[in-house]
């Protein structure tokens, strides 16, 4: 059983961003590390205002990208990845395009939203170009091994209960 450090509160705060905004309920977390990291090294947060409205902007496009991921059986909502908003916004957004024609409109939704998230949040978090360098470089180090250790990590191989839905 999961405890949640702020407790029963915290928990019911934590179900209630899965359900509205999935994965995307993550996005504050990394944008306010790196606000976090801008003020540990004294260098300020600029345009504040702008960077928090890119944040906002930033959470709602992540949960259009996220929502056409389609969702493990132990996910634990009947909401997609993108929860309630990404699945309002992919809908939004799917027949808002459908009169061009494209037969694959879901994948290039989910494609732009991705793109634009990115841009959207790498704005918001306010790093400079050498920072943005670093983080690429250790990341990639750090995807580097990994990826020479994925022979040591232990794979379950036992079967998955089936899911028992209430009645």
């Amino acid at each position: 059983m999961a405890n949640n450090l702020i407790g029963p509160p915290g928990a019911y705060i934590a179900a209630l961003l899965i359900q509205l905004f999935g994965l995307a309920s993550f996005v504050p977390a990394v944008v306010l590390a790196g606000w976090s990291w801008r003020l540990l090294t004294k260098q300020g947060i600029k345009l504040f205002w702008l960077r928090l409205i890119l944040l906002f902007a930033g959470i709602f496009l992540a949960t259009l990208a996220l929502e056409p991921i389609p969702t493990p059986e132990s996910w634990p909502t009947r909401t997609g990845f993108g929860g309630i908003a990404g699945t309002i916004l992919f809908d939004l957004a799917t027949n808002w395009a459908r009169p061009t024609g494209i037969s694959v409109l879901g994948p290039v939704v989910a494609l732009a939203a991705t793109l634009f998230t990115f841009i959207v949040l790498g704005t918001a978090v306010g790093l400079d170009g050498a920072e943005w360098r670093w983080l690429t470089i250790q990341t990639g180090r750090g995807l580097k091994w990994l990826w020479s250790q994925r022979r040591r990590i232990p794979v379950s191989r036992r079967e998955a209960k089936p899911r028992i839905e209430p009645q």
